[in-house]
């Protein structure tokens, strides 16, 4: 639904307004959250591009002009939700960490005057996976009088929104288990079977971009902590202008190479061989293709070729 639906829905669906506080609050947060995603422009572009970018998403004018856009910066975003909410009565401000300028959030004051520190873009991740929150009504020591949200209160919230399962789960402990039964596997097989796990299929199917390579990324990391970035690697790819993917390369004595493919929605094994052959048809390792990744596949890519001109030569 598009986020202008969505801000009818909210003003004028009983559903929503029969809703406690938080809980409506909530369920603004959670929707919006599923559709919007990291603008690939900022996260891979160079400084004039971000300037760019980041100053149209600063102003504070023709934002509901913007609304629909889906990928968004955390300037555009905040400016969006301070929209919608002072839309739907609340007061919400834009602000920034005061030793960190450059990244910004919302603060809601409900009803009853407590301060709420809302940073969406930060839990668009978390979100659109339908895993716990990182940045809903959390506190830190820049913000003392921001009333911190008690976790109890949350899972109140999210059970009666329907974004947990019936049972009250969030996908976290989908995710949990899945690694901790991997645990003591060889390094092929825990990221073989990880990425082969239909549970991690649905859960990360409906993600942005940006978001998707992220949780990858996070999950690699907790699945080979050891082995991340010297036998393991993940970096972003580009299929055309517009569409991006992810590459993982298992860096062994037999290199492993999956690709995230868009139209299955899932990490496919592709042979090393065939990357050159991919790459003629348009595929682009990494985004700038100086990632450490990178440069060590197409090495194992090269050592191939050598091996099988050698093995030919020899028969």
């Amino acid at each position: 639904m598009k986020v202008k639906e969505l801000l009818h829905e909210f003003q004028t669906n009983p559903e929503y307004q029969e809703l406690d506080e938080l809980s409506f609050i909530r369920k603004i947060y959670i929707e919006i959250g599923k559709n919007k995603t990291f603008d690939v422009r900022y996260y891979f572009g160079n400084t004039a591009t971000q300037k760019q970018i980041y100053r149209l998403a600063k102003k504070g004018t023709g934002v509901e002009d913007r609304l629909e856009d889906r990928e968004i910066i955390c300037y555009s975003l905040a400016r969006q939700c301070e929209y919608i909410f002072k839309k739907l009565g609340y007061n919400c401000t834009v602000t920034h960490e005061p030793k960190e300028l450059e990244h910004v959030f919302n603060i809601l004051t409900l009803k009853n005057g407590d301060r709420i520190k809302l940073d969406l873009q930060a839990d668009l991740e978390f979100i659109q996976t339908g895993r716990r929150t990182r940045h809903f009504g959390t506190t830190d020591d820049e913000y003392v009088l921001l009333t911190e949200v008690p976790t109890e209160e949350l899972e109140r919230a999210d059970r009666n929104i329907g974004y947990t399962s019936e049972t009250g789960e969030y996908t976290d402990e989908v995710i949990s288990s899945i690694i901790a039964d991997l645990s003591g596997l060889p390094l092929k097989d825990k990221v073989t079977k990880f990425i082969g796990d239909e549970n991690i299929i649905n859960i990360s199917a409906d993600m942005g971009y940006m978001q998707q390579y992220s949780f990858y990324y996070k999950m690699l990391t907790s699945l080979a902590e050891n082995e991340i970035w010297k036998k393991l690697y993940i970096f972003p790819c580009k299929v055309s202008q517009e569409e991006y993917t992810s590459c993982i390369f298992i860096r062994e004595q037999d290199p492993t190479v999956f690709l995230y493919s868009n139209k299955h929605n899932r990490f496919l094994n592709v042979d090393i061989e065939r990357i050159p052959d991919l790459q003629e048809e348009g595929l682009r390792l990494g985004v700038r293709g100086t990632e450490n990744g990178v440069k060590l596949l197409r090495r194992a890519i090269t050592e191939r070729k050598r091996k099988l001109d050698d093995s030919e030569q020899s028969l």
